[in-house]
């Protein structure tokens, strides 16, 4: 398993912890001394998504156009003269 599969069976696992626990919210309560605060569980789960999506955003490859004025067809990018500036970009991170 990649480590980009591992994080999407991550996300996926704390996205159906994150349903489940919304379709049936607690309330915060204390047990023994112990509190168990319900609302900072879910941030902690919201965060571990956040996390997933970041890293994820990392791993795919990504898109960009580029649009430039070429005055003389000069050095700034091998296809000054065939683009006219739009030559679309493709890159990974």
């Amino acid at each position: 398993m990649t480590d980009a599969e591992q994080i999407r069976a991550i996300k996926s696992q704390t996205l159906a912890m994150l349903a489940e626990l919304t379709a049936r919210p607690k309330p915060t309560y204390y047990v023994d001394g112990q509190t168990v605060a319900w609302n900072e569980y879910l941030g902690r789960l919201q965060a571990t998504i956040d996390w997933c999506d970041r890293k994820l955003a990392g791993e795919e490859p990504f898109e960009f156009a580029s649009h430039g004025l070429h005055l003389t067809g000069g050095p700034c990018c091998p296809w000054a003269q065939s683009c006219g500036g739009t030559k679309r970009v493709r890159s990974r991170r």
